[in-house]
């Protein structure tokens, strides 16, 4: 693996995980409001 196949996986999941969190912070939102 180089260096820059690395850094796209970094980023990858760097953003699966802040889309992963948004995601659970909306579903608590709309919970909370019921």
């Amino acid at each position: 693996m180089t260096g820059f196949e690395i850094v796209i996986i970094g980023l990858v999941a760097v953003i699966l995980m802040g889309y992963l969190e948004i995601l659970t912070l909306l579903d608590n939102k709309r919970r909370y409001k019921k």
